[in-house]
């Protein structure tokens, strides 16, 4: 058994904040209270002065052993979420939903990694269905959701047949939202306007339009839909507006989109670079502000590995893409906790419970009998950026300070990063 002695747990789903032990007995969680040391236990983790929390659920989460295996292993992945204390994640996969047999071979590519990986499969096919046939594989256990990714939607009949059909099945969605035709890649030019103001051009108005959009289909198809990296202020206003209408949408927002503002791009240049890019300083106040009243409920892992040389470019012609994993932790406390717009528990409440929640995964909390998935950190001490896990560098965020170093994380049961 492992006792963790005199740690701050933070857990929302219980109501708890305040100081506990907890002990750990093979994988699971024993008991929760106040215990002495004693040589019952095989070790016992001195948490004093740090917050014990679940373990870290993130969402929109691409892989670099699956995006470039000729680079990395999925050993890298899985030390780097562990180094940021996540123990679940949820993989963007761009498999459709129907393509059972190819979903299956992921799984099994998967399961062996020693961290928690559910996926989030590709929309299906124009015209197919959701349902498992009689004779497929069950992949109700691998499939947490559908999501389109980067696989823009601009066909409504499509979208609203997709929705309907994962209402009645219960099957959560993630709309990466963003109008195609109004897209103006690697543009950030401003233009002048009345009053000598700097206006953007087309860059917002391309979520703006299809934010709206889902919201109404979500609305109208009682589908449970996942704004995916949203950032603009019209956008969180519209995902209010529904969510007092009654639709079942919920708003996820990137580490960068809530730290940093379009003025980041002028001194990190291509790692800055991101889709949806990042926004102006109204924007960001936004996702403040939506992050305090609820209106955005899940902050996202948002991991996109991008090789060195696809960053190595102008602004321009660099790919998109920013690595969080070990960062967003970190970030969240910088950022909105030591600033005032969260509590730690808002915060946990928003990186492992509701991001668990919103795809039915059974993690994100901790309870005697649950999984012993949990994660060990020290929210005031400051610590500098240092080179990731990860083949994968691409962050405006190496080299720089911030508060919350992870010491300890452990997945089911077992310490799988240490760093006291």
């Amino acid at each position: 058994m492992i006792l963790i002695k005199d740690g701050r747990l933070v857990d929302p789903l219980n109501k708890i904040d305040e100081v506990r032990d907890l002990v750990i007995e093979d994988d699971k969680i024993k008991y929760i209270g106040k215990f002495h040391r004693s040589d019952d236990y095989s070790r016992v983790i001195e948490a004093e002065g740090c917050v014990v929390a679940p373990g870290l659920v993130g969402t929109n989460v691409h892989l670099e052993s699956i995006d470039m295996p000729e680079l990395s292993t999925i050993k890298n992945d899985v030390e780097s979420a562990f180094a940021g204390g996540y123990t679940t994640l949820v993989y963007q996969s761009s498999i459709p939903y129907n393509n059972h047999q190819e979903l299956k071979a992921l799984e099994e590519q998967l399961k062996d990694s020693g961290i928690n990986i559910y996926i989030s499969a590709a929309f299906p096919k124009m015209d197919s269905s959701l349902e498992l046939s009689d004779d497929s594989v069950d992949i109700s256990n691998v499939v947490v959701g559908l999501s389109n990714d980067l696989g823009l939607i601009s066909d409504e009949t499509y979208l609203y047949k997709v929705l309907k059909q994962c209402s009645k099945s219960k099957i959560p969605v993630s709309l990466f939202s963003e109008n195609p035709s109004l897209i103006q890649p690697n543009l950030f030019e401003k233009v002048e306007g009345e009053g000598n103001e700097l206006h953007k051009n087309a860059a917002n108005l391309s979520q703006d339009v299809f934010v709206s959009r889902d919201c109404m289909m979500a609305l109208y198809t009682q589908a449970k839909v996942l704004i995916s990296n949203i950032s603009t202020r019209a956008s969180a206003e519209m995902v209010r507006l529904s969510q007092r209408m009654g639709a079942k949408v919920y708003a996820e927002v990137a580490p960068h989109h809530f730290s940093l503002t379009d003025e980041s791009i002028e001194v990190e240049g291509s790692l800055a670079k991101t889709s949806p890019p990042l926004r102006s300083k109204e924007d960001r106040y936004a996702m403040l502000e939506g992050l305090r009243d609820g209106t955005i409920s899940i902050i996202s892992a948002y991991n996109r590995p991008v090789r060195s040389e696809d960053k190595a470019h102008p602004y321009k012609e660099a790919k998109n893409g920013i690595v969080s994993l070990e960062t967003a932790l970190s970030l969240g406390i910088t950022y909105l906790v030591k600033k005032g717009h969260l509590t730690m528990w808002k915060l946990i409440e928003k990186m492992a419970m509701n991001p668990a929640r919103s795809y039915n995964i059974d993690a994100g909390y901790l309870s005697e009998g649950s999984r012993a998935d949990i994660v060990i950190f020290d929210e005031n001490q400051i610590r500098t950026v240092e080179p990731f896990k990860t083949v994968s560098q691409n962050s405006p965020f190496l080299g720089k300070q911030v508060f919350g170093k992870v010491k300890y994380t452990i997945s089911s049961g077992k310490v799988v990063y240490e760093n006291p």
